[in-house]
């Protein structure tokens, strides 16, 4: 890229290039350490300061003063002084409280860059922003960085707001942010892995393996949204491996239909629908569409699925799975949640006299995720978003011997693919 108009060439690597070419009003990249993701912020700032008009503000955050000294800005004065580009002031600053830099602009004006650590973000309001960096948001609360997005708003320039980050847990707010509530209209959102820098020094990236465990290395060298907490139960999932917008359903084939009953606040019906196909590796689970109702019974979720194109389309009928304790009959109809399924014309049915061991039921679920042999004969499609974020943050209870924490909303509808999981294949 050039920094004219000091007419200076500095040379991007691929992904720092697509960032530099986004027009969109945010920009996210994930990558692992040493992938030269700051690097990408400090060229950004640069092109940035190149546009922006007399009078209009940027600024650059992070999450403390040590880390915006000590990582951030010091990258941003190695590349201007390899640009060959002034800065004031002229030697990096240390600070432990806010300090403003200035930057030359178009028309030999001079750019107010404010740089702030998030810890205070109150500081923020009243200021209005034309462009601003987060390096490292992972560290940063979810609250300071809407008080900087709302910021974003001089109208003199396009405003953008670049993020550059190591990945965090699913589940997280930059997970929920630039993945699950992703906006292609607002958003670019890139990836790099370490191996993705070729200007790290020999044996970098193989002494990295070495270092850290196999999940960890997933997360800090491969870019990869990876849960590392020892609690978490389906470690095998993975959205880039897993969904799979293809899935269509066949209406010659049957319809699977499972269920985890519950009436409690917190804890809704949750059922899967799916069918088996034969795969390239053997028989697959496709799960095509879910049905997650809170404050509902049994009668509510059947008048659900009546009302689903599924419904009408199959020719080969549906079969019924789930919880074993759906069998207990309720004390006020006489009726159990398998009987009513029954009189409403779902007869089929193919339900444990009891549960699959809980264990069991997770083990059998990472193992068609993927196996040993990298088999993945388990597919979602991206509508069943609940089921997605189960997969993602079930947890194990803290403390306890081997027990889900179903407070969490999307746990149930796992255990109701977990059950059909279980009367379908061996367990492993």
């Amino acid at each position: 890229m050039s920094t004219s108009p000091h007419e200076t060439t500095l040379h991007a690597l691929p992904h720092q290039l697509q960032v530099l070419s986004s027009t969109k009003r945010y920009v996210f990249l994930g990558g692992g350490v040493g992938s030269g993701k700051t690097e990408a912020g400090s060229l950004w700032v640069v092109k940035q300061v190149q546009r922006t008009p007399p009078g209009v503000l940027g600024c650059i955050a992070a999450n403390s003063y040590a880390q915006l000294t000590d990582s951030t800005l010091r990258n941003l004065y190695r590349t201007c002084q390899r640009a060959g580009m002034p800065i004031r002031p002229g030697t990096l600053p240390f600070a432990k409280t806010a300090l403003n830099i200035a930057m030359p602009g178009p028309d030999a004006h001079w750019t107010d860059v404010l740089c702030r650590s998030l810890e205070s973000y109150h500081l923020l309001a009243g200021v209005e922003f034309g462009w601003v960096w987060v390096d490292e948001c992972f560290l940063a609360r979810r609250e300071a960085v809407e008080v900087l997005m709302a910021r974003l708003r001089d109208t003199r320039m396009p405003c953008q707001m670049l993020f550059t980050t190591t990945l965090d847990e699913p589940g997280s707010w930059m997970h929920s942010m630039f993945v699950e509530q992703y906006d292609p209209e607002l958003m670019d959102v890139f990836y790099a892995t370490t191996f993705e820098n070729r200007h790290l020094p020999d044996g970098y990236t193989q002494s990295l393996k070495r270092m850290y465990p196999a999940r960890l290395y997933d997360r800090m060298v491969l870019s990869k949204w990876v849960a590392l907490s020892a609690h978490v139960i389906y470690h095998s999932f993975d959205r880039a491996r897993h969904l799979c917008a293809d899935i269509a359903f066949a209406p010659e084939l049957p319809l699977l239909w499972s269920h985890d009953f519950n009436l409690a606040p917190g804890k809704p019906m949750s059922s899967v629908l799916a069918q088996l196909r034969r795969g390239p590796q053997g028989m697959e689970l496709h799960v095509f569409d879910e049905i997650v109702m809170e404050t509902a019974d049994t009668n509510h979720v059947i008048a659900e699925m009546k009302g689903r194109p599924w419904h009408e389309q199959v020719r080969a009928g549906v079969i019924v799975y789930g919880d074993a304790s759906g069998r207990a009959r309720d004390t006020r109809s006489g009726m159990t949640d398998y009987s009513l399924l029954a009189a409403a014309g779902f007869a089929q049915q193919k339900v444990p006299k009891a549960n699959p061991p809980v264990r069991d039921r997770h083990n059998l679920v990472n193992c068609l995720l993927c196996d040993a042999e990298g088999r993945v004969r388990l597919k979602i499609h991206p509508r069943c978003e609940t089921l997605i974020r189960g997969l993602e943050r079930a947890a194990l209870k803290q403390g306890a011997q081997y027990v889900e924490d179903d407070s969490l909303f999307e746990q149930h509808v796992t255990t109701a693919l977990g059950y059909l999981c279980c009367a379908e294949f061996k367990r492993p």
